[in-house]
């Protein structure tokens, strides 16, 4: 997989598939992101595998944007089979996350005192922040300013 600590790496147009984590406890299998604030772009996580948390990705303290990519069919004997956030803000934009399988919580996603802006999800109610604030657990101000801020860092790319 790949281990990105300390870095602002850029990945895109990636596949990663059959790997098992072995940095940190056995997280992240496909990737493992930690004080880091790395782009990912069009990558496809599968099959990976973590005895820990993250069998397909594992984010802890961090701020990556995450756009198109499929994390389908990873396993985890811990929390967060497909991502494991934890401590981190970071933006998903049309993500799929299908098939993942944990043995504990977030077979999906497990996300733990992080406050993650999930655009898939303002898609899918239509751009009703209210559904959308509830959905992801924010305060419906929080959301906005989250929203404002997410425009705002679009604009200058």
């Amino acid at each position: 997989g790949i281990d990105s600590k300390f870095s602002n790496t850029i990945i895109t147009n990636v596949t990663i598939t059959g790997c098992t984590g072995s940095s940190q406890g056995a997280q992240g299998g496909g990737m493992y992101i930690k004080n880091s604030n790395p782009t990912i772009t069009n990558v496809t996580i599968t099959g990976c595998t973590s005895s820990s948390q993250g069998g397909g990705m594992y984010i802890h303290t961090s701020n990556p944007t995450i756009t198109n990519v499929s994390i389908i069919g990873n396993t985890s004997d811990g929390s967060g089979a497909g991502v494991f956030a934890y401590i981190s803000n970071f933006i998903m934009n049309i993500a799929s996350i299908i098939g993942n399988t944990s043995g504990d919580s977030g077979g999906g996603m497990y996300i733990y005192d992080s406050e993650p802006i999930l655009n898939f999800v303002m898609d899918s109610t239509k751009g009703n922040q209210i559904k959308a604030s509830k959905i992801l657990g924010l305060n419906r101000n929080t959301l906005r300013k989250k929203l404002r801020q997410l425009n705002s860092d679009q604009s200058k790319n």
